[in-house]
């Protein structure tokens, strides 16, 4: 397992921000890209969600889809999917082994190779259409390399500063820079006035037609992922769909459609992982999504005594959010994810508003979350929430939770 080895090592201080190596590679494989209909999924929160969305809609429609995400919960072969199914480890080591010089040559970044493995992967098993979810911004996201013949741009917020830019005109322009030729189609969830106009400037300068969505009153309902987030992630998806209908892409019945988005999973969406006492984890780790859990929490109308557990990494500026959170829970155990980027789980602690509630730091997240089943009784809850990187810790103490087949 040296080839894993060597992928997983590559140390992220290395990450430079261009698509030179993403090209080089990509030309490497014989770019297989020119052989895929790709959907590129832009924007800071609901970008996982609406990719699955669109993968389980085609999935059912009798579709081989290809789908790579980012970031993974407990195994970095969930980020390369065809029908949902992880792509196999005797699959990475072929790519790794065949293209083993030109890595060597090119060095490229993690998220560079496996963006390079997955259009390998899906052409090699003669996926037609495939889904990418940008990984940060657009412009010089690896994602944006693959030639996408369609965008969908989700919801728009602050986060990643320190990389994209320290205003939201500043993140805009990086995400609509990945509208990059005059041969796409771009759908939009509408933001506002500035995050619109933005987005709209940047397709009409390479005269690309742009639609923008607005979920309105549609009434549709959706069994595994909750809030008006989703529903709005769901009709990105459902438009996508109507478009490549219309360009003859696809054939998906409209009657079918609503069914099978009720039907689509992705997991840490306020996910349901164990009961007595309901244990519900949300990867919200930013101050929209963070908004978007409050909202989740408020609309349940649960009068049940809530306990918290979270985790966050320090760049992230969500002070406001969580603090309003405070008065919703009996107890909040602070702690840490163990990554390099973690928040003292004190730093969290003193976020809070103390005088409403006990905030405890507890650094282990299994010591956390045994500590909170042992304060709740059955009809109680217990939310995580703040970080992919809770997956394995979540995994290890509730076997099969985020269960994947290769």
């Amino acid at each position: 397992m040296d080839e894993f080895k060597q992928l997983l090592n590559i140390s992220p201080e290395n990450i430079k921000y261009d698509l030179q190596r993403t090209y080089q590679l990509l030309k490497a494989c014989n770019n297989p890209e020119k052989n895929i209909t790709t959907i590129q999924i832009v924007g800071t929160n609901g970008k996982g969600s609406t990719a699955s969305f669109i993968a389980n809609i085609l999935k059912n429609a009798n579709y081989k889809i290809g789908l790579y995400t980012s970031p993974h919960l407990i195994d970095f072969k969930e980020r390369i999917r065809i029908n949902f199914k992880a792509i196999k480890s005797k699959d990475i080591k072929q790519f790794l082994s065949n293209y083993k010089k030109e890595i060597s040559k090119i060095k490229p970044s993690f998220f560079e190779i496996m963006t390079v493995m997955a259009l390998w992967y899906f052409h090699k098993n003669k996926i037609k259409i495939a889904v990418l979810e940008a990984g940060l911004g657009g412009r010089l996201d690896s994602t944006t390399a693959c030639l996408n013949q369609y965008i969908v741009f989700t919801s728009i917020s602050m986060d990643h500063k320190e990389i994209l830019g320290d205003t939201i005109e500043k993140i805009t322009q990086e995400k609509a820079a990945a509208i990059t030729n005059t041969n796409q189609y771009c759908i939009a969830n509408k933001n506002n006035k500035i995050i619109d106009t933005i987005i709209k400037s940047r397709a009409d300068q390479l005269n690309v037609p742009v639609n923008f969505i607005q979920l309105g009153n549609q009434n549709f309902k959706l069994n595994y992922l909750h809030g008006e987030h989703q529903k709005e992630n769901a009709f990105l998806a459902i438009n996508l769909v109507k478009l490549l209908n219309k360009h003859k892409l696809a054939k998906v019945s409209l009657d079918n459609i609503y069914s099978y988005l009720s039907s689509t999973k992705w997991p840490g969406r306020f996910q349901k992982i164990a009961s007595s006492p309901n244990i519900i984890f949300d990867v919200c780790h930013n101050a929209e999504s963070i908004k978007m859990f409050y909202n989740n929490l408020n609309n349940s109308k649960s009068s049940s005594t809530k306990y918290l557990i979270c985790g966050f990494e320090y760049n992230k500026e969500i002070k406001k959010e969580l603090k309003q959170m405070s008065h919703m829970f009996k107890v909040i155990i602070c702690t840490e994810t163990n990554i390099r980027k973690s928040m003292k789980a004190e730093d969290i602690q003193n976020i809070f508003d103390l005088s409403s509630v006990d905030v405890e730091c507890i650094i282990n997240p299994i010591a956390a979350i045994n500590q909170a089943i042992k304060y709740a009784i059955n009809t109680d809850e217990i939310y995580i929430i703040g970080s992919h990187f809770f997956g394995p810790f979540i995994a290890k103490q509730f076997k099969n939770c985020f269960a994947i087949e290769e």
